[in-house]
Parts: structure tokens; sequence; C-alpha cells
């Protein structure tokens, strides 16, 4: 099954780890990576684990300089943080509990060649968020790449981050890796596939502002983690 989505700005591929395979088709199939999050002051995400899969079966050719040109999926739950939401109630502002969704996906597109080596430079982590707006990192350019013009509603890459209310303008950002390491099994001893993303760039913004003036003069009108920040936060992404 040939690439349904392959990244159209994407010139020279992505090391995305592969093996050569036999069944069901011969040829070069792109692996599942995993990837796992170090949150030391989010409780709510710290530690936890999923996998990225590319969005089709493959085999994954043609192979370019320097890998595929793909778009991976989180095939794992959807994150979920938890937090407070304000109400102005009287002479009293009101907490209720609320929370928000993150979403992750990963692709391979063209980049202007500043941030890593040449088969590292074109790892985008695609970051989503439901409930809030994610500042820091870069904007995403949804009208091509692994959205195929489809932007964030609906998009089934992002199931659980694509509400009627978000758009893609304002609930998703991307994040280049910190760190890259290519595979490679010819040397002695094998050097791993590995990407870091540092997540500490990233913040919880809100497009409707704060309240001004009131009980709750100062606070977000928007959902309000409970205890989590970014603060030191990185996701590893490494082969199976």
């Amino acid at each position: 099954m040939p690439t349904r989505r392959c990244c159209c700005l994407c010139t020279e591929g992505c090391c995305y780890p592969y093996d050569y395979l036999e069944v069901p088709t011969p040829g070069n199939y792109a692996q599942i990576i995993g990837w796992v999050i170090d949150a030391p002051y989010c409780p709510n995400i710290d530690g936890l684990t999923g996998q990225f899969s590319p969005e089709t079966t493959g085999p994954h050719d043609p192979l370019l300089i320097c890998g595929f040109c793909l778009c991976y999926f989180n095939d794992s739950d959807t994150i979920f943080i938890e937090g407070t939401g304000h109400v102005v109630d009287g002479v009293d502002c009101n907490g209720t509990p609320c929370g928000m969704s993150v979403c992750f996906g990963l692709q391979c597109a063209k980049s202007d060649g500043s941030n890593g080596e040449d088969c590292c430079r074109n790892f985008k982590l695609i970051v989503v968020f439901n409930a809030a707006t994610p500042t820091g990192g870069e904007p995403v350019d949804t009208s091509g790449e692994c959205f195929d013009g489809e932007g964030m509603e609906g998009n089934p890459n992002f199931p659980g981050c694509n509400g009627e209310s978000q758009t893609s303008a304002d609930n998703s950002t991307q994040l280049v890796p910190s760190f890259c390491q290519c595979e490679d099994n010819e040397v002695d001893p094998p050097i791993p596939f590995e990407l870091v993303f540092d997540l500490s760039v990233l913040g919880f913004g809100c497009p409707e502002g704060a309240f001004v003036g009131g009980p709750c003069d100062g606070l977000t009108r928007c959902c309000d983690p409970t205890s989590c920040s970014f603060a030191g936060a990185t996701m590893t992404v490494t082969r199976l």
C-alpha cells in the first residue's frame, strides 16, 4: 500500500528505524517507535509511555537519502491533565474540576536546515491541546504535509484533540528535536535510534484571556492545570 499522506514538502526523508521484510510484501518497513515522558513537575504525565506508528502499513518504499517521508500517529491513549475552571458566582470566585487533553503526532517535514544534522532536521513533533492553547514551539502548517489540508477538526490522527471549538491556529504547535541520533547497525557496537524533544518550551495559553475585575480578577478564563508545569519535561523516542 503506497504512502497515503507522504509529506509533500519533505525532500530528503527522516531516519525512521526500519527493517527489510519479505512478508507480507518484500520491502523496507518503517518500524513502530516508543515514547516516554519525563515531567518532574506534572505528575499527570510523568513516566507515561506510548507508541508512534506509521500512518500506512507499508512497505514504505521508496527509501530516500535519509529515510522515509512519513507521518506517524500516536496510537496510545490521549493524555488527560486535570485542572480547575474559575466561575464567577456573585461575590465569589468558585473553582470547578475540569481537564484538557494533550495529543501528539510525529512527521517528517521539510526544514530550513537550522535545527540539526541532515537526516534529523526534518523531524517534527506535533503537539495538540484540547481546552487550552499551547504556547512555545513553531506554528504548524496544516495546509499540507501530514494534515492533507484537513486541519485539526476531525483529523483522525488526533482523536480527542480536534473538537469543533478548536482550530489549527490556536490549539497546535510543533517542536524540533533537541537531540537526534540515527540508527546505524553497521558499526560495532550498533548505534540506536533516539529522538529527544524538549517539552519545557510548552505552556498553557488561553485565547479568552483572564478575568478583569470582580472576584476572579487576574485568573484565567480557561481550564487552569492543577499542579502541572512542563518545566524540565522531555519526550524521548526510541525503537521498540
